[in-house]
């Protein structure tokens, strides 16, 4: 999600707030360029389940919208998937990451946020898997399924 903010928030530098979509367009360019020049991946596009799109990205939008948080770094993601399907013909949709990033940008906050937020969701969710094994204890079970697998496998 850092990642993804400072990709937007370096690739919106040179437009302005009513930049019209070949603007928007061609800063998306400039950013696959300058990230396949520097041997980075482009952040916040792809998933490898949701291969289609990502479910998350239009409720956040629509978040987003009704928040007034919509504008110049959300349209420049959607640019950024839009060029490496259509012109690139790479099934890249935006993910949650770049949905996310695009969030961050339009506040105004620190990008690093985004590592923050990375880590509040993950923990919520180890902590629903420790509940769920508490309750419906499971991890023997799975245990017994590894070794059956590879009796390699020894018990810690």
């Amino acid at each position: 999600m850092q990642n993804a903010a400072e990709m937007l928030l370096e690739g919106a530098k040179a437009l302005r707030d009513g930049a019209t979509d070949d603007e928007v367009t061609q800063a998306a360019r400039d950013v696959i360029i300058r990230h396949k020049e520097r041997r980075q991946q482009v952040f916040g596009v792809g998933h490898p389940i949701h291969v289609d799109g990502d479910p998350r990205v239009p409720a956040l939008r629509d978040l987003s919208r009704e928040n007034g948080y919509y504008g110049l770094h959300w349209r420049l993601m959607e640019a950024i998937s839009a060029v490496l399907i259509n012109e690139h013909k790479r099934k890249l949709p935006m993910n949650v990451v770049g949905a996310i990033g695009a969030i961050i940008a339009a506040m105004g906050l620190d990008p690093l946020i985004g590592r923050g937020l990375a880590l509040v969701g993950r923990s919520a969710g180890l902590l629903a898997h420790v509940l769920e094994e508490k309750s419906q204890p499971m991890a023997r079970e799975a245990w017994e399924l590894v070794l059956q697998a590879d009796p390699r496998n020894v018990l810690p």
